[in-house]
């Protein structure tokens, strides 16, 4: 997922996402549905961002729902060429 957001692959990243799906892309501020998803998404995308796990992630599964904790920093360049860092 990190590398096709990274490319700004935006159907690849929803292949991921089962119709239900929630992702926070901020803490506290969940998003679910198709829109919402592409959305956040998107915004990620629009800052090239280059994505680092340096504490690594967990994926926990159940059947077939998962759940992925990834902790993460985010550096890339809004589109008015300000920098950006994010975690």
């Amino acid at each position: 997922m990190t590398a096709a957001l990274e490319r700004g692959d935006i159907d690849t990243d929803m292949s991921f996402c089962i119709d239900d799906a929630v992702v926070a892309f901020e803490p506290g501020a969940p998003v679910r549905g198709e829109e919402q998803l592409r959305a956040g998404f998107a915004a990620f995308a629009a800052v090239k961002p280059d994505f680092r796990y340096d504490n690594g992630h967990e994926v926990m599964l159940t059947g077939d729902i998962a759940v992925h904790i990834a902790p993460w920093t985010m550096s890339g360049t809004a589109p008015d060429g300000t920098p950006i860092a994010q975690t």
